[in-house]
């Protein structure tokens, strides 16, 4: 029997040719499964919305889970400040709607091989984002849902700010490190909100009812600040206390109490008064005497601080002691004082005690210490004599060398 060895050798080729063969497809399949990105997988599920919601990216999480096999991992408490996620009904792939949770913020989510997501703060983005300045932007509405206009929104500790628009919008810029927005308007609550990592900041303004109610000192008596048409702003007490602590004198106080009050200090000796205007310099006689300065009014006994050659009466008034603080502004509040009232008037009352009111009494203790600014140093009866006789023997020589007129021997000499 003759056996082909060439017929062999082929056979055997043709069998190692097709091992190797499939030996390369198996091993392209492993490395094209092995080396795609895990959350492809992700993209068959999908999680049914059955209606219209804005939840929390926790509560977008937990939905999540119970129609899927996908788990969280994640800090406790990182998104309580995060804004919510508005969602539509209808079906939508478990990664877009992952991204679609955390998009805005700095958060990076990884996928482990058990169907879980680790989720974690993205470090690099947020020390990037530090030197960059924020876009804050939203909408201001009143409790009916209509936008308010002219809603003053200003960065916290800064004078920066904006005004809403026609529609109650605003746009605003932050820098790293600020973090609230202050929201004032006439007739509502001032509201304080701390910004983190939020983009979009809509705000619902309350009507303030107790500013209307507020009773006001107007120089003639008192009426319900709903009533009154002049300019006339009112300072909290409490403010005023706050203020005055560490402080000399009750007018150092006021500065950014009052709207359109400037307070400033024309002298560095101990106890005098501050310079106050009222909207502004109003005469051009402000640098002889600081004529621009208000009228106080105490307990009805008129008061003209410039009248009284660098004397401080608000010195004598305890901040503990003002029941009320109202500042009138324009000619129709001020009108009844004449031209005295021309800068504008402050009255003051303090509290007194009243029909059917039990006896208090209230102990408090305040001491403050001021020094004058720029002192000049003096010299000892000892440094004067080292100085004058340098002075002498200075001048003596430079007589004798011809460099000093005669006369001026004359005039030392007397």
């Amino acid at each position: 029997m003759e056996i082909n060895l060439m017929t062999v050798f082929f056979s055997y080729r043709k069998k190692l040719l097709l091992n190797i063969m499939r030996v390369f497809v198996l091993l392209c399949c492993l490395t094209t499964f092995g080396f795609s990105p895990l959350p492809i997988l992700s993209q068959n599920a999908e999680v049914t919305i059955d209606v219209d919601k804005t939840i929390t990216v926790d509560e977008v999480f937990d939905l999540i889970m119970s129609q899927t096999d996908y788990k969280f991992i994640y800090q406790e408490g990182i998104f309580n400040n995060y804004p919510k996620v508005s969602l539509q009904k209808g079906t939508m792939k478990a990664n877009q709607l992952l991204q679609k949770s955390l998009l805005g913020g700095n958060f990076d989510f990884e996928f482990t091989s058990n169907n879980t997501f680790i989720i974690k703060k993205n470090s690099f983005n947020a020390s990037k984002q530090t030197f960059q300045e924020r876009e804050i932007q939203g909408t201001v509405t009143d409790e009916k849902g209509m936008p308010l206009v002219g809603v003053t929104v200003i960065v916290e500790g800064t004078q920066r700010g904006v005004v809403t628009n026609f529609n109650g919008q605003y746009t605003i810029q932050l820098n790293a490190n600020e973090t609230t927005l202050v929201f004032s308007s006439l007739g509502y609550k001032t509201e304080r909100i701390t910004v983190n990592e939020q983009r979009v900041i809509d705000l619902i303004m309350k009507e303030d009812f107790s500013q209307l109610d507020e009773i006001v000192l107007i120089g003639y008596g008192e009426q319900n600040r709903e009533e009154v048409t002049g300019a006339v702003s009112s300072v909290d007490t409490k403010q005023i206390v706050q203020s005055a602590t560490g402080t000399v004198g009750l007018d150092r106080s006021l500065g950014g109490l009052v709207k359109g009050l400037q307070v400033s200090q024309p002298s560095g000796r101990p106890g005098s008064p501050v310079r106050l205007n009222i909207r502004g310099i109003t005469s051009p006689l402000s640098g002889f005497g600081g004529l621009n300065q208000p009228l106080f009014v105490i307990d009805g006994v008129p008061f003209n601080v410039d009248a009284l050659q660098g004397a401080n009466p608000l010195l004598t008034i305890n901040p503990n002691d003002i029941e009320s603080f109202d500042v009138l502004k324009d000619a129709a509040a001020t009108s009844i004082y004449g031209s005295r009232g021309a800068n504008g008037v402050i009255i003051i009352q303090t509290k007194k005690g009243k029909r059917n009111q039990k006896p208090t009494v209230n102990l408090s203790y305040t001491t403050s210490l001021a020094k004058p600014i720029n002192t000049v140093d003096v010299l000892n009866a000892s440094q004067y004599r080292q100085f004058y006789d340098m002075l002498i023997t200075n001048t003596v020589n430079a007589m004798n060398a011809g460099q000093v007129d005669p006369f001026f021997a004359f005039d030392l000499d007397n």
